[in-house]
């Protein structure tokens, strides 16, 4: 599920936590992926600090997605970080790409995303099979 809207302040980090929330407490893994910089999501699920992989990370290098994905205080959510250093991506595709080596592992992934629609919201999207727009 991507949780997207080109409206800031709608809800979509809310969304996206009380989503994952509900999708755990009926016995589902999830995996949470931070895609805004802002990175309000990861505050919400884990420490944000400069010397852990991030989403970054993953659409550098989509095999070593396992490596960034962190346990957080909530039984059955796991987070993939997000970056205030995230940069642009040429590809649309390496979010789905990394992906692709963790689906066994959940059974739902919710991606956070930014008020922008950039290659960043572009891979979010092109990764998903789920849109949801908060209003």
């Amino acid at each position: 599920y991507v949780v997207a809207n080109l409206k800031g302040g709608v809800g979509k980090t809310t969304t996206t936590v009380n989503v994952a929330y509900t999708f755990s407490e009926m016995g589902g893994r999830v995996l949470v992926i931070d895609m805004d910089p802002q990175c309000n999501c990861t505050r919400f699920f884990a420490k944000v600090n400069g010397y852990s992989k991030t989403v970054r990370d993953v659409l550098e290098n989509p095999k070593g997605i396992n490596s960034a994905v962190y346990l957080t205080k909530y039984r059955n959510i796991d987070i993939v970080k997000g970056s205030v250093k995230i940069t642009e991506q040429k590809t649309p595709w390496r979010l789905k790409e990394a992906l692709g080596y963790l689906k066994k592992d959940y059974d739902v992934c919710l991606i956070d995303t930014r008020p922008v629609f950039d290659m960043l919201t572009m891979n979010a999207l092109y990764a998903a099979d789920v849109f949801l727009t908060p209003v």
